[in-house]
Order: structure tokens, then C-alpha cells, then sequence
């Protein structure tokens, strides 16, 4: 894998991860259960309850 490849990998897992960050601060402000957002993002319960 070249260097170009290995940081276009690692853009693509940051903006996924930053998406799964947007949504769930939207599904919180449209009073979502933090448990649901959880499981509907993937992110942990813990990183949920961080954004609220």
C-alpha cells in the first residue's frame, strides 16, 4: 500500500466517523434516545452521552 493510499484510507475512516458524529448530534437534538443513537450510528453509548 503506498503512502497516498494509506492517507486516503485514513480521510475516508475520519469522514465517516465525523458523519456518524453529525448524525447523531442531530438525532439528539431531535430528542433521540441516546441508546438509539447509539445503536442507529454505531457509536458507543459513552461517546453519545459526550456529544449531548
Amino acid at each position: 500500500m503506498t503512502i497516498a493510499t494509506q492517507l486516503e484510507a485514513r480521510g475516508e475512516a475520519k469522514g465517516k466517523i465525523e458523519g456518524k458524529i453529525e448524525t447523531a448530534r442531530n438525532l439528539l437534538k431531535e430528542g433521540a434516545d441516546p441508546q438509539f443513537v447509539a445503536k442507529v450510528t454505531g457509536l458507543t453509548l459513552e461517546d453519545v452521552k459526550r456529544l449531548q
